[in-house]
Order: C-alpha cells, then sequence, then structure tokens
C-alpha cells in the first residue's frame, strides 16, 4: 500500500508505503514513511493475535505536531516504540526525544 497526505487529527504524513506478506499463520508487516524531511521505519509481524513490532522516527518536524500541542513549536524529534502482546490489550513502551526544540 501507498499513500500521499495521510492526516490524522491535523498531523500529516508526507509519504506512506506498507508492506504486509502472509506465512505460515504469521502477517509480516514493514512500514516507511516521511513528515518533512524525517523517516519513520517500522518493522514486525502479527500471530495468532499476538503482535511484535517496532516503530521508528528520525528527525520529525515539530512544526507537524502542532495541531495535537495546541501551540506553535520547532525543531526535531526522534523516536522508538514497541508494541507487544494482544492485538486486543496492546503493550507500547518507548521513548522521545528532541533537539532544538522552542515552544
Amino acid at each position: 500500500m501507498k499513500g500521499r497526505q495521510i492526516g490524522i487529527r491535523g498531523v500529516v504524513v508526507d509519504t506512506a508505503k506498507a508492506n504486509f506478506t502472509h506465512a505460515d499463520n504469521s502477517t509480516n508487516m514493514t512500514v516507511v514513511g516521511t513528515i518533512g524531511d524525517g523517516a519513520l521505519s517500522g518493522y514486525g509481524y502479527i500471530q495468532n493475535g499476538n503482535i511484535d513490532a517496532t516503530i521508528s522516527g528520525n528527525a520529525l518536524p515539530l512544526t507537524a505536531l502542532s495541531p495535537i500541542i495546541g501551540q506553535d513549536v520547532d525543531g526535531t524529534l526522534n523516536t522508538s516504540f514497541a508494541i507487544q502482546g494482544t492485538l486486543d490489550n496492546p503493550n507500547v513502551m518507548g521513548t522521545v526525544w528532541g533537539s532544538r526544540g522552542t515552544l
């Protein structure tokens, strides 16, 4: 799947591409995308109602998050998230750090 200008609550992903493959009762997934000059990537699998995935963001522009923060912000953001557990109740753990951020 591919998409451009995908928006959720005012935050827009400029480009996104997702690949899904299915073998032996497991669905493998990879995702890549861009927000401004920043990059998103992720990979993982779903098997027997469980998910194990990792999503990372590098140099994501904070200005893209202004709609959900509620004020103008500047700088860049890096992220790393792990999603594990059942699809009905996944556990999300992550780290977010930034640079040159201003409000």
